[in-house]
């Protein structure tokens, strides 16, 4: 499945991998179906796509990867619409935190 050309690449890399690190982390919370060796194989297909398209200029998933990322992408989706907003949020500050270079697991919170 070919992608965009390469001066919309970098966005769409920064989308992708956002949306796979916040499935990943509502995943880590115990919300959506993707496994863990789901979610670090579609990693790898979208990284692999990036860094073949930085060098050769053709940017593209293949069958098996676009499959592997699609499942990714409509879990999220579908978490969007289902997980509780306390879920997302932290998702959202997880991923924040990661970008920031902080640590980015979920702080253990006080109970009353």
């Amino acid at each position: 499945m070919p992608l965009s050309s390469a001066p919309q690449s970098e966005d769409r890399d920064l989308q992708s991998r956002r949306c796979w690190c916040r499935a990943y982390f509502l995943a880590e919370s115990g919300f959506g179906s993707a496994t863990g060796e789901q979610l670090g194989a579609a990693e790898r297909a979208v990284s692999a796509v990036f860094d073949i398209g930085r060098e050769t200029g053709e940017w593209g998933l293949d069958s098996a990867g676009f499959a592997l990322f699609a499942a990714i992408a409509t879990n999220y989706d579908k978490l969007l619409h289902s997980a509780p907003l306390w879920a997302v949020t932290d998702a959202s500050e997880r991923l924040d935190r990661f970008t920031a270079g902080m640590s980015y697991q979920t702080p253990v919170r006080k109970r009353a």
